[in-house]
């Protein structure tokens, strides 16, 4: 039996989001498949590594939010694991912090988005 570690319950929650390189700035799309305040995971093909850091900006739709809601936040990798279904890659991230930001907001001190 596998030990659950995580102490946040994760919402099944499917947003498309946008993954950014730090050191580059390059910009890769993506979509998660569940989420917490504590981690994500999400499926891309962005190419990365166990403990890289990268930015993530997620919007989450007015279905679920009374006003459209973009997140900006920095997260550390914990796994990659190649996806044969969806040929995508899914990745497992911690996230450090996050910050809400206003609806027409694309960037925040601290967040390169």
């Amino acid at each position: 039996m596998i030990e659950e570690r995580r102490f946040v319950p994760r919402l099944a929650l499917q947003v498309s989001l946008v993954l950014v390189l730090p050191d580059s700035g390059v910009k890769f799309d993506g979509r998660t498949r569940d989420l917490s305040s504590s981690g994500v995971f999400f499926y891309s093909d962005a190419p990365l590594a166990e403990q890289q850091e990268v930015e993530l900006l997620m919007t989450f739709p007015t279905e679920l939010t009374r006003n459209s809601i973009q997140v900006a936040c920095m997260a550390r990798i914990l796994r990659v694991e190649p996806d044969q279904v969806a040929a995508n890659t899914g990745i497992a991230a911690a996230i450090q912090k996050f910050d809400f930001l206003a609806e027409e907001t694309l960037e925040v001190s601290g967040f390169s988005l």
